[in-house]
Formats: structure tokens, C-alpha cells, sequence
């Protein structure tokens, strides 16, 4: 057997949109994020989770996920050394850049054209066809499934949905980006904690119909995933998507096909940010008695922030358009779940690393970075009771994942429990990147059981 036949069976090649699995979960204490009681929710944790991409790119190419991670590195320094430089108005939406650091307690600051330019036309680095068509599409959706399944894409759309061969090299930046591999890890965590509930629901009311609803179309590919993993019948099951853009929407339809989804899938064509938009919905869900037991809002709750308004915007749609009223946000997408059900929400931390390559030379624009504390604190002005809510910090440090139970009852099916404040912890340099944990076999690219 050759040595690169040995290396694939210890990690075989990912299956396709294959999840990961979490396999460890360290409490943390509150007073290592500046947490006080009142913004603690009763549970913290650092995670450890297989990718089986990164295992498959590290098995077969040694040492290229550390060397693209120093290239991302380089990048980073690059143009957090143009910080003071950066474009200061990105459609229509200033943000102060009194700071000289991009990790304050919130920032929106995205754009640095010239750092751009250098870096995807330079082929020692990101100056790749496909992989300059995928810049094109961002922030959509289009542009979050390719980093889901990178050894599984042949093709990227740009931003004119003209089709563009994925190289190998594409593949594997892909792979190992610190974006690409911290959305793959969101997903893993999202997947665990959503199925479960699910799981556990259905079993306990063996007759109930479950309504799920995924707000915006950048994660509606997990919460299917989510969904096929909990084991409900199909039939049961009604994913609501809210989705303005008919494009994205579109995805979410073939990505359903692509993993053999075939619950029913209900597209509401709406701005989620429209407080009578999201009012309307949550009384005809309440009429119809098909309020969400568990609701993903994973992908666009970072989107709203205060640093968002201006004039023209509040001109246009009102003092209270949830873009720029985070809060207001979070209270929405709480109503349109029931007494007993749950919500994920998602948030980029301001202290994740390299955000200058992502903000600048990818330039992702938009998202409101924010730290674990701002975070909880938006989170409980949203009306979050956080003596329900599990802080979940993924591995590399870019995201904190909330769940949310909106009721004890919810809590204890979930599998909510306190822990004991933990003494600081740090990774030991030589668990950075490694994973020891093989997959389980995957259904639809979701992990059906636990590996022995």
C-alpha cells in the first residue's frame, strides 16, 4: 500500500458537506471574559471539535494547514499595519477609526482595497480564479458553502453566477482559512445542541408537529443538517425560511437536494429586519399554531448593530429597523419562538484572530464583531435570559455560539446545566490544530452516531 493510500484510510476524504463532531467541551470561568453575574449565562465552555477536512488535508499534506495559516498570518499584518488607511465609508455606513486596533468592544470596519488587490493577484497567495470568484460573493450566502464543503466543490459561482473550476489550491485555503474552518466548527456546535433538542422533543410528545425556522439564508444548509441529525420523521418536520434575496433562497432549495432534505420547506420572501414584517409573522405563526420549537439565527444576528445607523437608512425605513436596533433584533426572533423551544444565535468575537485578513483583505463586510461581553450584553437587553444560555466559544476563538432555552423545561431537555466556575484555562500549543477523533458515519454529510 502506498504511503499516500495509508494516509487516506487513517483520514479518508470528507463526505459530502460532512459535519464535525465535537468531542470536548472545557468550563471556563465568567471573569476570563469580563463576564459580571448578570451578564454570565450558567454556561461557558471551550470546544474541541473534528474536522474531517482539516484531518484530511493535515493526513495527506503535512504541515499545509500550519503553512496556511502563517500565509494568512502575513496577510493579517499586512493590512492591520494599513488599519488608519482603510476605506472609511463602505456603502453609505461610516464607522469611527479613532482606534488604532480593530478589536474594540464592537466594530463594523471592513474594507482595504489595497491589501485586496495585492494578495488575490498574487499567486503565492490568494491569486487563484476561483478563488477571487468566491471573494466576489461576499457576503451572501453563495459565498458560505463552498468553506462548508471545500474537498466537495468542483465549481464556485461569482458574483454574476458565472461557474469558475475549484483548484486544489482553492480547496485547501478553503479548508484551512481561519473562516472556512470556524464556520465549519459553528455548524458542528449548532448541529449538536439544535438535534438534540429536536431529538428529545419528539420523543416526548410523539404526536406534536415541529416547526423549525432558519432567519436568512446563510445557515439554513445546517439547520438541515440539524434536522436530518435529530432523527424526526421528514413529515414532521416544517423548516420556515426568511429570505429576502431570491438567489440565496435558491440555494437553500439545491442544497437541500444536494443532502436529500426532504422535510417540507416553507420560504417567507421578507426583510428580517422589519419590525412589521417579523410582527406579522409571529402573529399568523401563533394563529396557524406553528410557532418554532428551535430557531437558527446563527448567520444574521451580527449583522444588526447601532454602528449601522445613518440618516439615509432611518429616512428610508424608520427609527426602528432592526439593522441598527440589535436588540429589537434579538426580541423578534424570540417571539417567533414557543414557550418551550430554543434558538441559536451566533456572534464573531471582536478578539478572534487575524481579523484584519478577513475584514480587510477579504474585506467581509458588515458583520459587527463583538466581544463576549458586548455580546451578553446584547443578548440580555434583547430580553435573553441567560440563566437559560450556553456560551459556547469555538476552537480557534472566532465565534461565541448562544443557545437560548425559553423555558426551564426547554433547559432541562436540552441538557442545560450549571458548572462550577472553572479555573482559567489555555490550550497547550501542541492541541492547536490537532484532532484525534475519526467520524462517525454521516448521512447526508451529518454524523448519525458517535464514534467508538
Amino acid at each position: 500500500m502506498s504511503a499516500e493510500a495509508i494516509l487516506t484510510e487513517l483520514a479518508p476524504r470528507p463526505q459530502n458537506f460532512e459535519v464535525g463532531t465535537v468531542v470536548a467541551e472545557i468550563p471556563i470561568a465568567p471573569r476570563e471574559l469580563d463576564l459580571s453575574p448578570d451578564l454570565s449565562p450558567i454556561q461557558i465552555v471551550r470546544t474541541d471539535i473534528y474536522d474531517p477536512n482539516i484531518e484530511y488535508l493535515e493526513a495527506t499534506r503535512p504541515g499545509r494547514v500550519r503553512a496556511l495559516q502563517s500565509q494568512e498570518q502575513v496577510m493579517n499584518d499586512f493590512s492591520r499595519a494599513r488599519f488608519s488607511v482603510w476605506r472609511h465609508h463602505e456603502h453609505g455606513v461610516p464607522y469611527a477609526q479613532t482606534e488604532r486596533r480593530l478589536d474594540s468592544e464592537e466594530s463594523i470596519a471592513s474594507g482595504d482595497p489595497v491589501s485586496r488587490a495585492r494578495y488575490f493577484n498574487d499567486p503565492d497567495f490568494l491569486g487563484d480564479d476561483a478563488l477571487r470568484a468566491w471573494r466576489s460573493t461576499v457576503p451572501t450566502a453563495i459565498a458560505l458553502a463552498p468553506l462548508a464543503n471545500p474537498f466537495n466543490t468542483s465549481k464556485v459561482e461569482d458574483n454574476h453566477g458565472q461557474l469558475h473550476d475549484v483548484t486544489e489550491y482553492a480547496q485547501e485555503w478553503m479548508t484551512a482559512c481561519t473562516d472556512g474552518w470556524e464556520i465549519r466548527n459553528r455548524t458542528a456546535l449548532m448541529v449538536e445542541s439544535m438535534s438534540t433538542f429536536l431529538s428529545r422533543t419528539a420523543q416526548q410528545e410523539p404526536t406534536k408537529n415541529i416547526t423549525v425556522v432558519s432567519v436568512a439564508g446563510g445557515t439554513a444548509l445546517a439547520t438541515m443538517q440539524a434536522i436530518m441529525h435529530s432523527g424526526v420523521g421528514p413529515a414532521r418536520v416544517e423548516l420556515i425560511l426568511l429570505e429576502s434575496s431570491e438567489r440565496s433562497a435558491t440555494m437553500a432549495f439545491e442544497l437541500a437536494e444536494q443532502i436529500g432534505f426532504t422535510s417540507k420547506i416553507s420560504l417567507e420572501a421578507m426583510d428580517v429586519f422589519s419590525p412589521a414584517a417579523m410582527a406579522e409573522l409571529t402573529a399568523r405563526l401563533e394563529a396557524t399554531g406553528r410557532k418554532a420549537t428551535a430557531l437558527d439565527a446563527v448567520g444574521i444576528a451580527e449583522y444588526s448593530s447601532t454602528h449601522m445607523r445613518t440618516e439615509a437608512l432611518v429616512g428610508r425605513y424608520g427609527e426602528d429597523y432592526m439593522l441598527y436596533n440589535p436588540e429589537k433584533f434579538i426580541e423578534a426572533c424570540l417571539g417567533l419562538v414557543e414557550a418551550d423551544g430554543m434558538v441559536v444565535v451566533g456572534q464573531m468575537r471582536a478578539d478572534r484572530p487575524n481579523p484584519y485578513f478577513t475584514r480587510g483583505v477579504v474585506s467581509w463586510p458588515y458583520i459587527c464583531m463583538r466581544t463576549v461581553k458586548r455580546f451578553a450584553e446584547v443578548m440580555r437587553d434583547g430580553g435573553v435570559n441567560l440563566s437559560l444560555t450556553k456560551f459556547s466559544l469555538t476552537p480557534l476563538g472566532s465565534y461565541t455560539m448562544a443557545t437560548l432555552y425559553r423555558s426551564e423545561a426547554a433547559a432541562r431537555l436540552g441538557g442545560l446545566q450549571p458548572i462550577a466556575e472553572a479555573a482559567s484555562i489555555s490550550w497547550p500549543a501542541w492541541m492547536r490544530g490537532i484532532r484525534t477523533r475519526r467520524a462517525a458515519p454521516s448521512v447526508g454529510g451529518v454524523i448519525m452516531s458517535e464514534p467508538a
